[in-house]
């Protein structure tokens, strides 16, 4: 009975995997005439070698990462019918990608290098003799980017602490420099929303596109929102604006599609007489100081004028609209008063014209000149008389408050832009432009 029980557990030895061969040494030392080395049998046969290749479970599943968030895909797992212990790496794939030795899970934190299209990982699963590679996609790294912003308010251009800013569902607050930050967004398009309830109007940016395959490479876009008081917002909303000039429910922002040309006739109409140099010195001055500087053009070049910008010409202005670019000024004593119109295709302006009689001075052309670069009336309203925008102006010989705010609500919208005058005042803005961050 006991050398049928050797003979069993010896032939078990020969059978089973080489860790289990043991079990038939130790048998077999109950013997003194046997000997095992090896695992190996008393009659000199070798072990049966471990000849099964490495098993996957399954497949990896097709993974998205994104830029600067920890990746993780789970490995299906892999096992050796012959029952040895499984060990896994990385044989190809991106850097920043890493095997877990013992489970083949892939991890990771993808950079903005890293960010594209779909890549692979090689994985090898191995028993130390027959090992087996699967492949891991990861189906695209997708994009992110910082935006960064400030808001402040439209004429005094201070920081406006505390204020609300939505990117999206996203939600920021502003600092006491009026700063604020929205770390790791995604690719995509986004609305962007300032408010400060009760003492500014809500300002809808429009839609922001985080997009890394643009052009320009920006990795940080600092935006500046600007937030119109609503105590001044009443200014803007009674002062007539045109097309058509009773256009008050949604008046529209209109800017020159070009730098214009000051052309400046010299001969007065009414009596065809040169006007006093010192009225076109004046006209000049209002141009190249005042006007100059405060203004952009439709595609946000700000509009600066010097004497090269400025034609004098002594004859009589030509009746008729204005050539394109252009800017007609000159007295006419036909009129007592001043009087501007303008020329436009869409929401731009092509060429304007200006004239006032000889007998008025600096305010009534500040008012001329100014609604010749916004395409706007004036406003009737006594509460705003110290505006050169008002109509009659009231000897005012310099931009109020509320023409500064106008002038910087008008600066800081895109042309098109409508308020809506009897909208909720959380919710003025339509037709806002698009903003495109390059990270």
């Amino acid at each position: 009975m006991t050398n049928n029980l050797i003979k069993r557990v010896m032939d078990a030895g020969k059978r089973i995997a080489r860790p289990f061969a043991l079990a038939g040494c130790f048998a077999a030392s109950l013997l003194p005439n046997l000997a095992c080395t090896g695992g190996g049998d008393s009659g000199g046969d070798d072990p049966e070698p471990d000849d099964s290749a490495v098993v996957w479970i399954g497949n990896y599943p097709a993974t998205a990462a994104t830029e600067n968030s920890p990746f993780f895909c789970p490995s299906p797992g892999a096992y050796d019918p012959d029952g040895m212990p499984t060990v896994y790496s990385k044989i190809a794939g991106p850097t920043w990608v890493n095997v877990n030795p013992i489970t083949g899970d892939l991890t990771g934190t993808p950079l903005d290098a890293d960010v594209g299209a779909s890549q692979t990982v090689t994985v090898r699963a191995d028993d130390g003799t027959m090992p087996t590679d699967k492949t891991a996609l990861i189906s695209g790294i997708g994009n992110v980017a910082d935006v960064t912003g400030y808001v402040d308010e439209c004429g005094s251009g201070d920081p406006i602490n505390g204020a609300e800013v939505k990117l999206g569902a996203l939600t920021s607050y502003t600092d006491s420099f009026g700063e604020y930050t929205f770390n790791d967004v995604p690719d995509g398009d986004y609305a962007l929303v300032a408010r400060n309830p009760s003492v500014h109007v809500t300002h809808k940016q429009g839609t922001l596109q985080i997009n890394q395959t643009r052009e320009h490479a920006n990795k940080l876009l600092n935006l500046e929102t600007v937030l119109l008081p609503e105590a001044h917002f009443q200014f803007i909303e009674d002062t007539v604006r045109s097309p058509p000039v009773d256009d008050l429910t949604n008046f529209r922002i209109m800017k020159w599609n070009q730098k214009p040309v000051y052309d400046i006739y010299t001969q007065e109409v009414k009596d065809n007489l040169p006007v006093d140099s010192a009225k076109v010195d004046l006209v000049k001055s209002i141009i190249k100081n005042k006007i100059s500087g405060n203004f952009y053009d439709s595609f946000g070049n700000l509009l600066t004028f010097t004497d090269a910008d400025i034609n004098e010409i002594a004859i009589l202005p030509p009746a008729g609209q204005t050539a394109d670019g252009h800017i007609k000024v000159c007295w006419n004593n036909n009129y007592s008063g001043g009087a501007n119109t303008f020329w436009y295709t869409g929401d731009n302006i092509n060429s304007a014209y200006a004239r006032a009689n000889t007998s008025l001075g600096e305010n009534v052309w500040m008012q001329e000149l100014t609604e010749n670069m916004i395409a706007e009336g004036e406003t009737n309203d006594a509460a705003y008389i110290d505006s050169v925008l008002h109509d009659p102006g009231s000897g005012a010989i310099n931009y109020s408050v509320n023409d500064a705010v106008w002038i910087d609500f008008h600066k800081n919208r895109p042309i098109g832009n409508r308020d809506l005058k009897n909208a909720d005042t959380e919710d003025r803005d339509v037709n806002p432009s698009g903003t495109y961050i390059n990270p």
